[in-house]
């Protein structure tokens, strides 16, 4: 049975829940079901998703109580009688939360991507109220639960990763991240994929590296990607004179290329809900380092795929990331597993766990 779905995304940014919201509607527009797209028209998302021929519908989502979005959606559901609304970010829940008043045919998901505590009330109440809530590792179910969430609404469906699209992706690229640093093939390079924000903790990094420098002083550290703490980060890597070393490369929709030339690809995170991009570089056989924060041991196997260190403790990441550079058989043995671990967190599955959810709710 096929189904009408409508996926909100409010977001005007390209992160990894846009990335997921478009593996999901793909593979499900595979299997028949009709898709659209609603999102702000200027959005990455909207031009993604055009690429691959999905429907949109441009909506402005000028802030989570943007009256005009909000009375626009609920009457496109009025008139148009999509079966299930899937909100992929926090203010798209109380979007489709205010389209389901005086539409009881509509059904709601809400898809949950990181393991912060709810922020408010409000939040706990509006998430309660959709028909089913996704969260995205074991780790983020545990704080919806503490939140007092029901449990029979939550279901887990992991994120995924498209190794067939990613890895084309990157040999198709012709960009050198060594030739674009000045370095020889000789130079250890150091990558995190992920937003500067505070929750993925690039500062804690910065500081492990410091440490693997007393022995190795020819690593590089290379961020890719961009976010609120890109000035603490400039102080600091020139307070610690590491200007040399220390790249700020800015956001990159496709840094795959890039991420196959690293020697470790690190995630620093202090919280995180699954992340995805560590998953992207375990396809990639990039040998990887990351903290033990929210969901990523779901996917991440410390000592066999990896390893795996406490969150906030650069001393341990600098000595695991040392670990890895100075062992390049032991480090190509965990890369190895890890793309097969990878493999296990196909668009098929995920795609066919959300399915499955959605005919759990418009069973009659």
């Amino acid at each position: 049975m096929s189904y009408s779905i409508w996926h909100l995304d409010t977001e005007r940014t390209w992160r990894g829940g846009q990335q997921q919201l478009l593996y999901l509607a793909t593979h499900l527009k595979a299997q028949g079901h009709r898709n659209t797209i609603l999102c702000p028209p200027q959005a990455p998302l909207a031009t993604e998703a055009a690429g691959r021929g999905l429907e949109i519908f441009p909506l402005s989502c000028r802030g989570e109580w943007d009256l005009w979005s909000l009375w626009k959606l609920r009457r496109w559901v009025r008139d148009l009688r999509p079966q299930v609304l899937h909100a992929h970010s926090g203010h798209a829940v109380t979007y489709a939360l205010f389209a389901a008043c005086g539409n009881p045919h509509l059904r709601c998901v809400a898809h949950r991507r990181v393991d912060f505590p709810l922020s408010s009330p409000l939040s706990r109440i509006k998430y309660s109220r959709m028909d089913r809530i996704l969260s995205i590792s074991q780790a983020v179910r545990r704080v919806l639960e503490g939140e007092g969430l029901p449990q029979r609404k939550i279901r887990v469906v992991h994120s995924a990763v498209d190794l067939k699209a990613l890895r084309e992706r990157a040999a198709q690229d012709s960009a050198s991240l060594r030739q674009k640093l000045g370095v020889e093939a000789s130079v250890p390079i150091v990558g995190q994929v992920g937003a500067l924000v505070e929750h993925k903790d690039p500062l804690n990094l910065l500081r492990a590296i410091l440490r693997v420098r007393v022995t190795l002083a020819s690593v590089h550290l290379v961020y890719l990607g961009e976010g609120p703490l890109r000035g603490a980060l400039e102080k600091e890597i020139l307070r610690c004179g590491l200007q040399r070393c220390v790249h700020l490369m800015g956001f990159s929709p496709r840094p795959f290329s890039w991420m196959r030339e690293m020697n470790v690809a690190v995630l620093s995170s202090r919280m995180e809900g699954l992340g995805t991009s560590l998953l992207e570089a375990m396809g990639l056989g990039v040998p990887v380092v990351a903290t033990e924060a929210g969901g990523i041991p779901e996917m991440l196997v410390g000592g066999r795929d990896g390893l795996l260190v406490p969150p906030k403790d650069p001393e341990r990441l600098g000595e695991a990331i040392l670990k890895l550079l100075q062992n390049p058989d032991q480090a190509r043995l965990y890369s190895q597993r890890a793309a097969a671990r990878a493999e296990e967190f196909s668009v098929e599955k995920m795609g066919r766990a959300v399915e499955s959810i959605y005919e759990e709710i418009l069973s009659p």
